[in-house]
């Protein structure tokens, strides 16, 4: 882990500054989300390329860059999409997820037409039976001025 500088890789730069990567066969330091989501279209122009294409490699003033790197804007958007990329749920589990929502709905919907079924069969015995009252009183009527016309 020594440049040609003499200067060693420092293992507590990787517990202070966690988004580090180092290679050891190249001997240079990244920035891990720089480097990987340095084409995210919001750090057009603004992408540090030291931390994300050619590396970083001058030990002597390391901490100063590091600290300089990690307040960039460049560096802030790279974390970010980072996180939101980690926090993603897969495609699998979206799909699973919109399944469960869709069956919940097609459940709910036929409880519902059910209920209203209910109600629309209650109101057709309600008025079938109206009507054949009705309709028997008219016959009655009809037969009542039938035998009245006849006597």
């Amino acid at each position: 882990m020594q440049g040609a500088s003499e200067r060693s890789f420092q293992k507590s730069w990787f517990e202070k500054y966690v988004w580090l990567e180092y290679s050891p066969s190249r001997d240079l330091a990244f920035c891990f989300p720089c480097r990987i989501f340095k084409d995210n279209s919001l750090n057009s122009s603004q992408l540090d390329d030291a931390f994300s294409k050619t590396s970083f490699c001058s030990r002597y003033r390391g901490i100063n860059r590091f600290n300089k790197h990690q307040m960039s804007k460049s560096h802030i958007l790279s974390t970010q999409a980072m996180a939101d990329y980690l926090n993603t749920t897969s495609i699998d589990q979206q799909i699973d997820i919109s399944r469960k929502k869709c069956i919940s709905k097609c459940e709910s919907d036929r409880l519902r037409n059910r209920e209203i079924m209910k109600r629309l069969i209650d109101i057709t015995l309600c008025l079938s039976s109206v009507s054949s009252a009705v309709e028997h009183a008219r016959l009655l009527r009809h037969a009542l001025n039938y035998y009245q016309f006849i006597i």
